[in-house]
This record gives structure tokens, sequence and C-alpha cells, in this order.
């Protein structure tokens, strides 16, 4: 920015802003603009940035370090366009300025040019053979595209590669290996000095930490916490562990937050964001995530299904008109007296977008064919989304944009409501238009997924199975195995006395007779079998689907009273389950939501675990079970073959009978499936170790061109 005060300084009286002021702008506020740009720069608030360059080159167009600096904000914007006529209109007057051509290059690598990148980056290091991030850039396409090595310094103009000239003779030319041609007179890169280089690339950064927008509905609402949730955790720490800064999109429920109305003078920021953070906490003790399927207003809710094309267009006008009250909130979890289980996740978070009824808003009107709820990611060097959302990003290039894609489940599952698969065809809808990267988190799902969509290629793609959360970690670690587990203790009385009321109101619905009631619910509690807590028993990890096949235990439950019994981990309706009659039940227990501490104690002490899905996208509880070294039981199912690696024991989801003699074979031979469940544990900790993850993450953000920070 020096050479920009400096040509500020020499210049003749600056010309009037368009903005709107009249007469001339004195140096003093140009400077103050130029301030301003810096600071919103540094901050990556990229469209103020923008805004203020752009005052101050209608007032001083010859000021080239500023119009570079405008280039970069529009770079960052996603506006590729404005972006490169802003560096082109330096270039053209400072043409051997080596660092314009490597920040072109760059600009073409994000728009997909790898060529012209390549071009670019390699005539910076003919223009300053020290500009190592020219070289790390330059050798790290060679192998892609197979460019021709550096000419030495005697080559003429016309031997070198023009940036607008024919790339694709240049790059068919053979040559010598890059170690062996010379950059400038007397400059003979080596392989030493070109590690070196590349070492240096690798070497911690200053400056601001990238910023991630992370997309949702999982972590952002109060919805009870799924394998998506899992997935996203995990997600969110390697990212923090690379170095970004991530900021959770958080839906701002009615009756929580700060109003747009509220005054906010004489308040500290940092009170402000203490007040906002520990409203989104009592969101999450307080609620369940909800929204509407059908509008309030009647007329409004006509018109949506008679016109909806009408209803799209005035909703996108009134959403640029009108954008949605939001607030940026510094993460002050650390200050919140109470932290619930429910909310504990945030304290992963940088920063919250506490955005008016996002998520809620998003779902109503993917359950009406409505336009997507818009977002602007402006200023933010990555989105995330963890499953499709049905939103449309604005200010960011696609490229910048990954959306995870967990399983394509509810579009062929007989059993799915209609309403579901409807909001769910519509998010997919929207992450196609976008045409932004695909994460896929099993190879099943993105053979799946191109089998369903084959016209579809997205820019880039990759399978990122799921890693372990560091809580799994420190919760599988092993205990004393001298004890059982401390919930099955404590049920048994509670099993007791909720026995002897269903038993009274069994005998109550079969006989209307005092005395006849009486006696039989003396006969019912001797004929019908009680819980036995001493037994071994079999757990699951589900949640209420029908594809979860949850029906099948109590098919089986019957042939296993007296030796075993079955704990069914999940927030689902065990007496529907059961038909009303869970007196019939004896050795099967729902559980209902239990924290992670509770859950992990039952997994821990349990003969094996047992999965039972008609269709998975992955099966993230099979991962979760085998960290604590037990028996895995599951069925049939290609993606759980690719899971456990061959290493459980399968059945036929439809046969409960199969699934009968899986458990028998456990029983019988504990000793020889606990030795295939350590080494279940082996391989899943290697597989799905947060480090393998992080290293696919590191290679396809490099490839499209994002600066990976590096932590000590």
């Amino acid at each position: 920015m020096a050479d920009a005060v400096s040509g500020l300084r020499g210049s003749g009286p600056p010309r009037g802003l368009r903005n709107g002021s009249r007469g001339a702008v004195s140096r003093r506020r140009l400077l103050t603009l130029m301030r301003q740009g810096d600071a919103a720069r540094d901050r990556r608030d990229w469209r103020e940035a923008a805004w203020l360059y752009e005052q101050v080159l209608q007032a001083n167009s010859s000021l080239h370090a500023i119009r570079v600096q405008l280039g970069h904000a529009y770079k960052e914007l996603g506006d590729f366009d404005r972006a490169s006529l802003n560096y082109h209109a330096v270039l053209e007057l400072t043409p051997s300025d080596d660092d314009l051509h490597l920040q072109i290059g760059h600009l073409e690598k994000l728009k997909g040019n790898l060529p012209e990148a390549a071009a670019y980056y390699r005539k910076a290091i003919e223009l300053n053979p020290a500009n190592s991030d020219a070289s790390v850039e330059y050798y790290a396409l060679a192998p892609k595209l197979g460019p021709p090595s550096l000419p030495s310094s005697g080559s003429n103009d016309r031997e070198l590669i023009e940036p607008h000239g024919t790339t694709g003779e240049a790059f068919s030319q053979t040559a010598a290996s890059p170690a062996r041609q010379t950059l400038a007179r007397d400059t003979l890169i080596t392989h030493d000095r070109l590690n070196e280089r590349l070492s240096w690339a690798d070497a911690p950064r200053s400056g601001p930490r990238p910023k991630i927008l992370f997309v949702s509905d999982s972590l952002g609402t109060p919805i009870h916490a799924r394998g998506i949730y899992n997935y996203s955790v995990a997600l969110a720490e390697i990212f923090s562990e690379i170095g970004f800064e991530i900021t959770l999109v958080v839906e701002r429920s009615p009756g929580h937050g700060l109003r747009r109305q509220t005054p906010k003078f004489n308040l500290s920021a940092q009170s402000l964001d203490i007040y906002e953070t520990a409203e989104i906490h009592r969101y999450y003790n307080d609620n369940i995530f909800s929204f509407k399927w059908k509008y309030e207003n009647r007329n409004f809710q006509f018109v949506v299904e008679r016109a909806p094309l009408f209803v799209r267009l005035a909703q996108r006008l009134y959403d640029n008109l009108h954008p949605r009250y939001y607030s940026r909130v510094n993460n002050t979890s650390s200050k919140v007296n109470f932290i619930s289980p429910r909310s504990r996740h945030l304290i992963k978070f940088d920063r919250l977008l506490y955005v008016d009824r996002f998520y809620s808003t998003s779902m109503s009107r993917a359950a009406n064919d409505l336009d997507p709820v818009g977002l602007s990611a402006a200023g933010y060097d990555l989105v995330i989304m963890d499953t499709p959302h049905y939103i449309r990003v604005k200010h960011i290039d696609r490229s910048r944009i990954f959306t995870v894609v967990h399983d394509l489940i509810p579009l062929h599952d007989a059993l799915y409501e209609q309403g579901w698969r409807r909001i769910f065809l519509s998010k997919m809808r929207a992450t196609l238009a976008a045409r932004g990267n695909l994460i896929f988190v099993s190879e099943y799902t993105q053979s799946f997924f191109h089998s369903v969509f084959p016209g579809h290629f997205p820019k880039y793609e990759l399978v990122l199975n799921p890693s372990i959360p560091k809580d799994w970690i420190e919760q599988a670690l092993p205990t004393d195995t001298g004890r059982g587990s401390v919930y099955i203790a404590g049920i048994s009385q509670n099993r007791v006395a909720e026995r002897h009321d269903q038993i009274r109101t069994r005998a109550a619905r079969l006989a209307d007779d005092p005395k006849v009631r009486r006696n039989l619910i003396q006969q019912l509690e001797a004929e019908l079998p009680s819980w036995d807590g001493s037994f071994r028993y079999f757990a699951t990890v589900t949640s209420d689907e029908p594809r979860k096949n949850i029906n099948i235990f109590c098919k089986i439950s019957e042939r296993f009273v007296g030796r075993t019994n079955f704990i069914i981990i999940g927030q689902v309706d065990g007496n529907r389950y059961m038909n009303r009659e869970p007196e019939l039940y004896s050795n099967l227990h729902f559980t209902g939501y239990l924290d992670d501490a509770r859950k992990s104690d039952i997994l821990r002490h349990a003969a094996g675990v047992i999965f039972p899905s008609f269709s998975e996208g992955f099966g993230i509880p099979i991962m979760e079970a085998a960290l604590f070294r037990v028996p895995v039981i599951c069925s049939n199912l290609k993606v759980f073959h690719e899971v456990t690696q061959n290493l459980a024991l399968y059945f036929d989801p439809n046969s409960p009978d199969e699934l009968a003699l899986r458990i028998d074979e456990v029983l019988a031979s504990p000793t020889t499936h606990a030795e295939t469940a350590r080494t279940l544990r082996e391989v899943v900790s290697k597989r799905f170790s947060q480090g393998v993850m992080r290293r696919r993450l590191q290679q396809t953000l490099s490839e499209i061109g994002i600066l990976i920070p590096h932590t000590s």
C-alpha cells in the first residue's frame, strides 16, 4: 500500500466521487477510504473492501496498487470477470510485475484454466526467479499438464509462453527435467532447491485465517443428533485443526436473540456477543426444531398452490430488497454459565451466523416448491453444506462450495412419507443447480448417485468417509471390566414398577369385573416373564424410521427370553413397535434419547451390536460400536461390507430367523468373535481417523486453489 500512498501524494487534485457527493475529495478522505478498505480486506469482508476501493479509484484512477487490491476483492467474491479486468488494466501498465502475473495465475486456476494458470506462473518465474510462490504453483501443475521446463536466460521473447498465446502448443513440447533448466543467469534450480521451495509452502503462515461458512441444520438447530451430526462434528474439528476460522449458520427462532429494533448504543461488542451466544444456547435447551408444511395465511397458500412461479419470482425479488435479518456473533460459549449436551458442539465453532428463521423457512419453501432461501457467502473462502439444503448460496464461486451427500434413500425408499420425499427432491434440485463440488460419504453412495444422475458432473468430487470424533476416542477407552453397565443396573427397579403398571392396564382392558380383574392380575404376574438385568444383552443405535427395521427386534425377542436382552438406543416410540403391549416383551428395552456418556456405557458392555437396516448411506453407528471392541451383526448391505471390511456377521434384514442364528453364533463362541471385533477396531481406527480425512481435504483444497494454513 506504500505505492498507493506515494502515488496519491504525488498526484494532482482528486476528482469528485460518483456516489452522490459533490465537489473534490480531500487527500485525507482518500487516505481514510484506503485504510478502511485495507481493514475490510484484512477481516475478509470482501464486499465492503471492493466498494471502498471503487470509491478511491473513482477519485484517482492512477492508483495501480488499489486497482490490484480491487481485483483481489472481486476474485474472493467470485466475480472473476471484474477481477480479470482490474488485473489486466494494471498489467498493461506494469508488464514486468511478477507478483501480478502470480495473482492472475491464481485467478485462472480458480476458473479451471490450468494451462493459462501455468503460463502466468511461468512468466512470473521468468521475471523474478526468486518468486517462490510462482515456483511452487508451477511445479504443482507440471505433473497434471506436462508443461515445458523453464527456458534459459538466453531465450528471446518468442520462446516464452505468452499468457494469451496458444498454450496448447507450448505444453506439447518436449523438455528436460525442471531441475536441469536455468531460471536466470547463474541460477540453477536443482532438486534440493526445489525441495527447499516446496518445504517453504508447508511452513506456517501469518495473516488472517481463511474462513468457512458451515451450513448444517443438524448443528444449527436443536435437531436430535443423527449420523449426519456426528459426521459434521468431526468435519468441523478437522477444519479447525487445519487452521480455518469456521462460522456456523444458526437458526434464530422467534422469541430468541436481539430483535432488529433493539437499541444497541452504549453496549460493547463483547456484551452483545455474550448475550446472543447465551440466547443461542437457550434455544437449543428449550426447543425442538420445527417448520410449517403449509402457510398460515390461507390466501397466500392458495396462491402458492395455484401460481407457484409467480410466488417464486416475488420471493426472490423480496429477498433481494429485504435481506433476512442476521447478526455475526463471536462465539463466547466459554462465558456462558450452563451449556447442555444438546448445544455442546457449538464450542467447536469460532463464530455463529445468527439468521432469522433460516432453516425453518428453507424447509417450508422446499415443501411448497418455492424459491430457495438466499445466503450470502461474501467474505468467506469456502462454503460447506453437510447435507443438501434448499438454499441458494450467493457471492462466491461455485468451485468454493462443497455439499456432502450421505445417501439418496428418500428417492427409493417405498416407506418414506411423500412430504419428506418432496423436500429431499427439492434439496437435491437446489444442490445440482448450484453445480458446486460434491463429497460422498462412501463409494457406494458415489456410485449410486451417478447411476441416478448420470448427466451431472460436479467440478470436483471426492469420497470422504466419516471420521472418528475426538469424544468417541475418549469414551471408548477401556475401563474397569469387572463392572457391568451402570445404566443397565439402574433400570431394573424402574422396570419392576413399569411391569406392575403394565399388567394392571392389561387386566383392566381384558376384564370389567373387579374380582376377575384381581385374579387376572395375579395370573399375569405369575405367568409373564420379567426383566432380568443379569443376562447379556445386544444393543443397537437407531432412529425412528421404517428403514431402520426396528420391528425385527420385537419379532425375535420371545425366542431369547431367559437368555439375553435387547437394548434399543435412540429417540424411538418403543410402545408403538410393541403394539401397546410392552408387558409381552420382557427382554426388550427402549432407552429413548441418551447422551454420549450413557450410550457409551451401554455399548462398552454389550455382547454385540446389531444394525438391521434395510438401507444406509454409510452406517456411522457401526464405526462407533467397533471402537468398543464388541462383535458387529449387520444387514447384508453392500455399504456395510465396505465399512466393516467383512469383519462382521451379516444377515438378510427381511429374515428374523437369520438374525437369530447370528446372535446364537456370538453367544456360543464369544471368544472367537471378540477377537474379530478387536481386528475390526484396528481397521476402523486406521481407515476412519481424522488424519486420513484431513489429508484428503488438504489435497482437494489445494487443487481448487485455496491456500491452506498450517498449524504448528
